[in-house]
């Protein structure tokens, strides 16, 4: 069974990919699967790799403290899939939230952005 540091490394090279655009995001719907329990999905992300299908998304939580006290917290899954379903969802590591930034920076192209903008001036 792969250790912590092992996915931390897998998600670093899903960072490093994303960024160098070796690795294409497509932003999908969220699945009726993933809206069972009540809690909130933002932006949905998939890709295929290797004959793998991954999906990352943020999903905002009910924390509880007490019985009738709660705070909403976020964290960001990943997740392997079969059409909607998720097969395995990645331990909770410190670097899934860069994955979805990175994921979000090339989805809305900052960069083409940048240079429109840029060139403007």
């Amino acid at each position: 069974m792969a250790t912590q540091k092992e996915f931390v490394k897998l998600v670093d090279t899903l960072i490093e990919f994303t960024q160098e655009k070796k690795i294409t995001w497509l932003r999908s719907d969220t699945p009726n699967s993933l809206l069972l329990n009540g809690n909130q999905i933002n932006h949905v992300y998939t890709t295929k790799y290797k004959n793998k299908n991954l999906r990352v998304y943020e999903e905002l939580y009910k924390y509880y403290t007490d019985e009738d006290v709660f705070h909403m917290r976020a964290r960001t899954v990943i997740s392997f899939i079969d059409g909607d379903n998720s097969i395995f969802d990645f331990p909770q590591t410190s670097n899934t939230w860069d994955l979805l930034k990175a994921i979000q920076y090339r989805d809305v192209d900052i960069d083409g952005f940048m240079n429109d903008i840029l060139d403007d001036l």
